[in-house]
């Protein structure tokens, strides 16, 4: 079933846009199924395509929520050469 309902709205879709044409209309149809058989039965090239992009996308998401909650010296601090990070004399 999970098969035949995008496979007949594929259909019905080619059907709507491709007019008459019906070998245009089976191509369309050709590669809905190839793209389902993929979709039901992934390789495991695909499986780590799928975590590479994931990887990738919550790495970018961490540099986005790190650059917009990025912490500062507390204003509060007074200066003074051991916490003075702009002091050039210090040494620790």
């Amino acid at each position: 079933m999970m098969r035949d309902v995008p496979l007949n709205s594929a259909t019905e879709m080619a059907e709507m846009f491709g007019g008459d044409n019906q070998d245009q209309i089976d191509a369309m149809i050709e590669q809905v199924e190839v793209a389902l058989e993929l979709e039901m039965n992934p390789t495991f090239a695909h499986i780590l395509q799928t975590i590479a992009i994931s990887i990738i996308m919550y790495f970018i998401g961490a540099l986005i929520f790190a650059a917009i909650f990025k912490r500062e010296r507390p204003v509060f601090v007074p200066a003074t050469p051991e916490n003075d990070v702009k002091n050039p004399d210090n040494e620790a």
